[in-house]
């Protein structure tokens, strides 16, 4: 149970690191497609939000500590922080696919102990996250624009 508790505090981290990330996006985002990524990313780190106090409270109900302070979701975190600028579509969709993949890549190894364990609580829940990633994946796939096949004037 207690690396369970590491595992989760990693992934409840990087749920924080990653619910700024996209809301720095939310906030920065500039270009043609303005309005649908900034409704998107409002979306997102809404989604991310109930995310954290899920597995926040998933761990106090199986006697394990959260993390709580900002700082120890920076140290805890393997998802690096984006410095505030403006962000294009492509900036968006390639930060957005990269911390992706690190939470479906924890979210499927905690699932997976999780199961070893017995412990259906959490298995189950991370199996619906997992489902949850999957579509946003699916999602930004078909959203993100072939740079190659882009018109430009002449």
């Amino acid at each position: 149970m207690a690396n369970l508790n590491k595992e989760l505090n990693n992934y409840l981290a990087n749920l924080n690191v990653m619910s700024m990330n996209v809301r720095n996006m939310h906030w920065n985002v500039v270009g043609p497609y303005f309005t649908a990524l900034h409704l998107a990313t409002g979306k997102i780190y809404k989604a991310l939000s109930c995310q954290i106090d899920e597995v926040a409270e998933m761990m106090k109900m199986q006697k394990m500590e959260p993390l709580a302070r900002l700082s120890d979701f920076v140290d805890a975190a393997t998802i690096e922080e984006l410095e505030a600028r403006d962000y294009n579509e492509y900036d968006v969709m390639d930060n957005f696919a990269a911390g992706g993949q690190e939470l479906m890549k924890q979210a499927q190894e905690i699932r997976d102990q999780a199961n070893d364990d017995d412990n259906f609580l959490v298995a189950n829940k991370f199996e619906e996250y997992l489902c949850c990633y999957a579509k946003m994946e699916w999602m930004l796939r078909a959203m993100k624009i072939d740079e190659n096949n882009v018109e430009e004037d002449d």
